[in-house]
């Protein structure tokens, strides 16, 4: 990906605005745009000719006006496993299972054509 593409924010609702506004200001905007966490992908409101997505799905991912298609990431047990690796032994470090992160699809998203 080119870096003219990337828009640099600081994880927050309004800097995800101020993001979306630059890329989409391209002479090429992109169709998609993938934010750092759904807080930033929450402050653009996808129209029908972009797709957002975000990461965590965090509650504001099914709160916002349009539903957000985010990555879900396993964030209580990553916790489990830092938790366990800073504080525990080795032999508690083969109990603690991390799932894969997984794509949670919402409205925020098109089908690819």
């Amino acid at each position: 990906m080119p870096d003219k593409y990337i828009a640099q924010g600081d994880f927050t609702f309004s800097s995800g605005v101020k993001a979306a506004e630059t890329l989409l200001a391209k002479p090429q905007p992109p169709t998609a745009i993938f934010a750092a966490n759904d807080e930033m992908a929450a402050g653009y409101k996808a129209p029908d000719d972009e797709s957002i997505v975000g990461f965590d799905n965090f509650h504001i991912a099914e709160t916002v006006w349009l539903q957000l298609t985010t990555v879900n990431t396993p964030t209580f047990e990553v916790g489990k496993l830092a938790a366990t690796i800073l504080l525990g032994s080795p032999d508690e470090l083969e109990e603690v299972a991390v799932s894969a992160p997984s794509l949670v699809i919402r409205a925020s998203s098109a089908p690819l054509n």
